[in-house]
């Protein structure tokens, strides 16, 4: 059974802003310097499922941390992988290199919750070497 809801692109006339919507406001991306748990790291990146791959009908909180985000989980796929990297290149301020994209990294909200952290560490370990 797959949980995916349709997709709604809004025509560009009409859209409205996250604060009209139902929905909590967007948080802002993170701070470089901010540490974060991986609980509030899962949160977010449920978050950025929903929002990025505009999931209407799908609260964050409804997905599980160890739901199948492929197949017949939620029911991903590559297009919505390539947009799920952007959203979280953009919320946790790190880059992803197509070499370092491992398929079981996307398998659930918790490995892409290690993968966030492993990338965020790359991204501080670089800023401290320029330094």
């Amino acid at each position: 059974m797959k949980l995916r809801t349709a997709r709604h692109k809004p025509d560009p006339r009409s859209m409205r802003t996250r604060t009209d919507d139902a929905h909590a406001a967007p948080q802002p991306p993170l701070p470089p310097d901010e540490t974060m748990t991986s609980e509030s790291i899962q949160s977010r990146i449920k978050r950025v499922i929903v929002d990025c791959l505009m999931l209407e009908g799908l609260a964050p909180e409804e997905i599980g941390d160890e739901q199948a985000l492929f197949g017949e989980g939620l029911g991903l796929d590559s297009v919505d992988a390539l947009e799920l990297v952007l959203g979280l290149e953009a919320e946790f301020g790190i880059k992803v290199k197509s070499d370092e994209m491992d398929r079981t990294a996307f398998n659930s909200v918790t490995s892409l919750a290690g993968f966030v952290e492993g990338q965020m560490a790359k991204a501080e370990a670089a800023r401290a070497s320029e330094t």
